[in-house]
């Protein structure tokens, strides 16, 4: 038998997202920042913590205190939804042990590429975070700031976005280290991202719509050099 958690931010509470979860065959937890009686509703195992260091505040308090080991994981927000949540992940399980990776990400789009909103990680890998680390890292200044707009006005524009930085930092050290598969992307249609709970992330393009979907990943491209910049400026001055 398979031994897989599941690990889910509760904040947007999408119904029929927690109605899969309560009848899912895995073992899920709740890391939420808000209480929602969907979450009793569902019978769901959960926890109620501040919104402190948004996802990977969520993410780290999950391995620390609910992770078994020898479980692999997959991590996700709850503005999602899944067409058969059970076979979404059965399915990808089973690529992710057949090509050995670690560590991964499922998205919907052809467009989209690696994203924490929706990831998964190997017992081993997850092992390896917290023996190096301690577990994921993530701002213990950062209360529930997701934007620019609504992170304190000193801070650095996209200092929001630090736990994201320091998640990818990290994983690329434990790649180069340990030699193992990390950083994948697969690709679901029957799984649909939201932006925030809002905007749906698309998972088709059209011709007009994928030019500019290549100038956007041109501007990303020169957006990461930046965030780059930042994480090297703030971890030199040991911050």
């Amino acid at each position: 038998m398979n031994k897989i958690g599941i690990c889910v931010v509760g904040w947007y509470y999408f119904s029929k997202f927690y109605k899969q979860l309560e009848g899912s065959e895995f073992e899920v937890f709740v890391v939420a920042h808000r209480y929602n009686k969907i979450l009793d509703k569902h019978k769901l195992k959960y926890f109620v913590k501040d919104n402190v260091g948004v996802e990977y505040g969520a993410y780290n308090y999950y391995i620390n205190n609910i992770w078994k080991k020898g479980y692999d994981v997959f991590f996700m927000h709850d503005d999602i939804d899944c067409l058969k949540f059970n076979d979404v992940i059965s399915s990808n399980y089973k690529i992710l042990k057949k090509k050995n990776i670690n560590h991964a990400s499922i998205v919907n789009g052809r467009h989209m590429s690696y994203t924490e909103r929706f990831f998964y990680m190997s017992s081993k890998f997850t092992q390896i975070m917290v023996e190096e680390y301690g577990g994921v890292w993530y701002d213990k200044e950062n209360l529930g700031y997701t934007s620019r707009k609504a992170q304190p006005s000193h801070w650095h524009p996209r200092r929001y976005n630090l736990g994201g930085l320091e998640f990818k930092k990290r994983s690329i050290d434990i790649e180069k280290k340990y030699k193992i598969k990390i950083r994948f992307t697969l690709r679901d249609e029957r799984v649909t991202l939201y932006h925030r709970g809002k905007k749906k992330i698309k998972g088709t393009y059209n011709s007009k719509e994928k030019e500019q979907q290549r100038l956007s990943g041109n501007r990303q491209k020169k957006q990461r050099k930046r965030e780059e910049k930042i994480f090297n400026i703030k971890h030199k001055k040991g911050q």
